[in-house]
This record gives C-alpha cells, structure tokens and sequence, in this order.
C-alpha cells in the first residue's frame, strides 16, 4: 500500500547523511547547481535512532526572539564558519509532541562546505530545537496564517519577514520542512527569487494531484504506479465519522488534508481527535482503516523538471 506522499524530508532525513546519501545536501545543489548530479556510494545497514535531549538557555535569549524577531544562539561551542559561504534557512523544529525534519536537516547541511551558516526560521520563541548552538548560527521568527480569508495578506507577511531576515543575517536559500507551508512558499517562490533567496517546491499541480486528497481519488482505480492506495472516506461531519467508524473499524485512522494524523481506537476518541483537527483548521479530514505489517518510508530529491537526483529506502522498525 503506498501510504501517503509529502512534499518535505520526513523526520528520519538524518539518516540519510549516516547512510552517505544526504539528501537535504543533494536538494540544496540542485538549487545551486540546477543539472549536476551527485555521485554518493550508500552505506547499507545504516540506523536511525531517535533520542531526545534535554537543554538549558538563558531566557533573556527567548525574550529577545520574541522582541524583535531574532536571536544569536547563546553558543555553548564554536561553530566553524567560513567568510563568504551560504545562509541557509531551515524550518521545523518543535519536539513538543513529535520529532520534526528541520533538526535533521540542519545536521545534514552542516556537513556541507557550501554553508557557513544555517538559521533557524520558527513560529513561536519556544520552538524546542531552536536553540541547539551546535545546529544554528541564529533563530528567527516567522507568521503564518492558517485563516484560508488572511492566507494573501498572509503571504506578504511571509515575504516582508525573510527580506528582513535576508537583510540581517544574510538569508541565501530556504527550505521549508513543514507540510502547511509547502504552498505558501511557493506563492512566493518568484518574489525570493528576485530578492536572493532560492527555493526548489513542487509546483501547485503537483501537490494537488499527489497530496492526501489527490491520492484519495485514486481509489476507483486502486492500483496506481504498481501501489494499491487504503480505502478512504471524505468526513465533513460527525455522521460521516459514525459511518467512518462502522466501515472500517478499530483502529481507525484519520489524516488531515494538510498536516496531522491520529489513529482512534473509539468513536468518542475520533469525535475529539475530529475537533481537534477543526480547530486547527482543517475543515475535512480523511479517514482510513488501519494498515499492520511492515513499512518503509523512501527520501528523494528531484530536480524542476520531476526527475529524480538522488533517494535512499528506509525500513521503519518502531512507530
């Protein structure tokens, strides 16, 4: 079963760089370097073990971030740096309740001799891994509106923040690791371009086509590129949950159209994992029965025209 496809590096993207394939790397030269291809031999039988770290900083770091947009990491060690070298951007790194890709993306990118320094771009002071010395040179805030009617004046938002960011720290690429902001920064891809700040997104078509609701669509013909697709249903209300529920079952599933998934084990446990996900934004969900076996999750990069650069297979042995 093909699961789902997201247009960001998943949380075990460090593994990548364990496994001689560094794929955050590989997207950041085909941004650079759009055509050249990366000649890496992969280390077989590399593992990811997640851990968590526990950290102490001064508050009067937090308090400027929240001041006046941005902070120097208090540095614990010295970072290398390189007059002259790249800025990059990175998001997605709050450990409140899951592990996010920009941690490993951040380690990726430090073993690259193009970057000098690697800003950590966050939404709130207390994003937990903003404050790792040995990962990011500086922290920075950024807005985002999840309101569909402030979405534009939203995206302005966006743009006048990395300007501001690109001014003061020197912001030369951005990568995005979050699923909610894929889309916006492409909106504004063009507008950074002509300002210095380069991207690689896939284009609105393809995110439509090959996002959750896209897939879903796939089911009438349910095989699809050699992959059958779960069967899904559309909730927009609670009797569509009921039905959900009698259809497939315990465990269910449920995935929000954008970000966010929850398996529920009763009807009343969906009903609030169901609001939770309207309080977030998402006014439809999806809902699926649960799948058991093995699974795997693949990385890849490919370059504008859809072609593929560079992917690694892993096998995940604990969700």
């Amino acid at each position: 079963y093909l699961i789902e496809i997201n247009f960001r590096f998943p949380s075990w993207i460090v593994l990548t760089e364990f496994a001689r394939c560094n794929l955050p790397v590989a997207l950041l030269r085909e941004i650079l370097f759009p055509g050249a291809r990366p000649r890496s031999r992969v280390r077989v039988g590399s593992m990811y073990v997640r851990d968590v770290q526990e950290m102490g900083i001064p508050v009067a770091c937090v308090r400027e971030l929240r001041r006046s947009g941005s902070a120097q990491v208090p540095l614990a060690k010295p970072i290398r740096r390189r007059r002259g070298d790249l800025a990059v951007g990175v998001t997605g790194f709050s450990a409140f309740e899951l592990t996010q890709p920009g941690l490993g993306v951040a380690r990726c990118l430090r073993s690259a001799p193009e970057v000098g320094r690697v800003l950590g771009l966050a939404y709130t002071p207390n994003d937990t891994g903003l404050f790792r010395s040995e990962l990011f040179d500086a922290c920075c805030r950024l807005r985002f509106e999840h309101d569909e009617e402030k979405q534009q004046a939203g995206d302005a938002v966006l743009f006048d923040r990395l300007a501001a960011i690109r001014k003061k720290h020197g912001l030369d690429v951005a990568i995005p690791n979050l699923d909610f902001e894929i889309g916006r920064f492409q909106r504004i891809a063009p507008e950074l371009e002509r300002i210095g700040i380069r991207t690689l997104l896939p284009s609105p078509s393809a995110r439509r086509k090959l996002g959750k609701r896209g897939l879903a669509e796939l089911i009438g013909r349910r095989r699809w590129a050699g992959f059958d697709y779960p069967e899904t249903m559309l909730i927009k209300s609670r009797s569509d949950l009921a039905r959900a529920w009698e259809r497939f079952g315990n465990p269910l599933i449920l995935k929000g159209v954008f970000a966010g998934a929850a398996r529920v084990f009763s009807l009343q446990q969906a009903l609030v994992a169901w609001m939770r996900f309207k309080g977030e934004g998402e006014t439809q969900v999806l809902a699926q029965p649960s799948l058991f076996g093995e699974e795997f999750g693949i990385g890849l990069v490919c370059d504008r025209a859809g072609s593929l650069i560079e992917a690694l297979p892993m096998k995940k042995l604990l969700m």
